[in-house]
């Protein structure tokens, strides 16, 4: 059975592979549609699919994209969302083909899609100093979003590692933090002295009170969890959660912007070559394998130095890379 097949799928990437949850998670969004809609064409046995069914529910979920299932949605599947399912497709195919579920090599014959390498978008300093202005009023909650944001500017973190970050982990005293990424990688990042100052506030005034019986709506005393960061319940965050937190914090400083989380990330790479840090040193920050993966940080900097430049009043309005004629 497909469905079979996609559960060993799923287990060897686990198992075997060792990949994240979230990797795992985000393979398993994409194959239930795709194995929900074989069932729906009555192919259930793996040995009875072919390419004219992979490409139909390509179609059919683009249209579905285009259409919605509310009428006010009217969206066009994006350009990264197919990416997405082609690739996880692909893969999944050649394990099926690996472990002879299926006869033929159809992952070969799937459009071949090179994903464009948009801007990543960023934070500029008067609204980045605006998100991170500390409440005027001081309450538990407040302390770790205000950690957390500190953090995520500081140290570049992705909401993954934000979420499990270990006190064990942090070290004050040394300004720095081991944190587990991608593929369960260790790398020790720096952490800033803003960062550690709101840290400091929240060890010393939130966590406590998190953790204390009958403190936002808490009636019993947990055993305190080895996470940092912690909800306004005293237990770890889940992402979704903390992700709304930090849009919430958005809208209130009078951020328009539909940022999201990764946008700190993407804004503290910005803002340290801005600020004259080498690429390698950026990379090794976040964690990224390739040198490549980094180097869009570069031109980020450019297009934003030339929006600002154009911004001041009675600036010619040409390319800065422009030479000087004599």
């Amino acid at each position: 059975m497909l469905e079979d097949a996609m559960e060993r799928f799923l287990a060897v990437l686990r198992q075997e592979e060792r990949r994240s949850d979230n990797t795992i998670l985000t393979y398993a969004q994409q194959l239930h549609p795709f194995i929900q809609w074989l069932k729906d064409q009555e192919v259930t046995k793996p040995q009875d699919l072919q390419l004219k069914h992979i490409l139909d529910f390509l179609l059919a979920e683009q249209k579905r994209d285009q259409i919605g299932p509310k009428p006010q949605s009217g969206k066009r599947l994006s350009l990264s969302s197919v990416y997405l399912k082609i690739t996880t497709l692909r893969r999944f195919l050649f394990f099926c083909y690996e472990e002879h579920y299926i006869p033929d090599k159809l992952y070969r014959h799937l459009p071949s899609l090179r994903r464009s390498q948009r801007m990543p978008k960023t934070l500029n300093r008067r609204e980045i100093n605006r998100l991170l202005r500390p409440d005027k009023e001081e309450t538990p909650d407040g302390l770790c979003i205000q950690a957390v944001l500190e953090l995520a500017y500081a140290s570049g973190l992705r909401i993954s590692e934000l979420i499990t970050v270990d006190l064990n982990k942090l070290h004050l005293d040394a300004e720095s933090l081991t944190v587990f990424g991608k593929g369960s990688k260790e790398r020790v990042v720096p952490v800033g002295k803003c960062a550690i100052a709101a840290l400091r506030r929240y060890f010393e005034v939130g966590r406590p009170a998190l953790l204390a019986p009958g403190s936002s709506r808490r009636k019993t005393k947990r055993t305190p969890s080895s996470r940092l960061f912690l909800n306004h319940w005293g237990r770890p965050f889940i992402r979704k959660t903390l992700w709304l937190r930090i849009k919430e914090r958005a809208r209130a400083r009078g951020i328009k912007k539909e940022m999201t989380p990764h946008w700190l990330r993407h804004t503290f790479a910005t803002h340290m070559y801005r600020g004259g840090a080498d690429l390698r040193v950026i990379q090794d920050i976040l964690g990224h394998a390739q040198i490549s993966t980094v180097e869009i940080y570069a031109h980020v900097d450019d297009v934003q130095m030339q929006r600002e430049y154009f911004r001041i009043p009675g600036t010619r309005r040409a390319p800065l890379n422009d030479g000087i004629k004599a």
